[in-house]
């Protein structure tokens, strides 16, 4: 019980505001269906929480901080990520992956540079189907520049964790 108030204690804002949003959502006349929610939102919310407390107890013993347990991930994820090449980690989680949500950026940006309504600029299937497939591409394309040069700076990172004596990247100005 005393985790619990501490939980509380430490999250009233979060927990006042993410009830509020749901009072308004599911309006007022649901009662029994928001209190269902807001309960379950305070239980997932609880359950986080002690999974944390969990988790820093354990790095404390080991001698650990969140920051090391961050990089010791990192460092396991991306020998994975290696392993599989560079235009593999580009195509699909740059390409396919990050650039479908870059797509989605970029359809948005275009239907606002062209200002048109959107009976105009599908007035045909082939328009449409047009407008789909080069924002798609795009953002495959825009995905994969993307993923290119964050290859470099996970590689730049990764010799930084485990090789403090690294000098091949001393030498290397930054991207950016």
């Amino acid at each position: 019980m005393k985790e619990f108030l501490l939980y509380v204690k430490l999250n009233y804002w979060s927990l006042i505001i993410s009830s509020l949003i749901l009072a308004w959502l599911y309006g007022i006349g649901q009662q029994y269906l928001l209190l269902a929610v807001i309960v379950f939102n305070i239980a997932t919310g609880y359950n986080n929480y002690r999974k944390n407390i969990d988790f820093e107890t354990r790095l404390k013993a080991k001698g650990l901080t969140r920051e090391d347990a961050a990089n010791i991930q990192f460092v396991k994820k991306w020998e994975i990520t290696r392993e599989r090449g560079l235009w593999n980690y580009c195509i699909t989680d740059g390409g396919f992956i990050c650039g479908s949500g870059l797509s989605i950026v970029t359809s948005i940006l275009t239907m606002l540079t062209l200002q048109k309504s959107l009976t105009t600029l599908f007035a045909e299937p082939e328009d449409m189907f047009r407008f789909i497939g080069l924002n798609f591409l795009s953002g495959v394309v825009l995905g994969i520049v993307i993923f290119r040069f964050k290859w470099n700076m996970n590689e730049k990172k990764n010799l930084n964790l485990t090789d403090s004596l690294n000098l091949h990247f001393s030498t290397v100005k930054k991207l950016f």
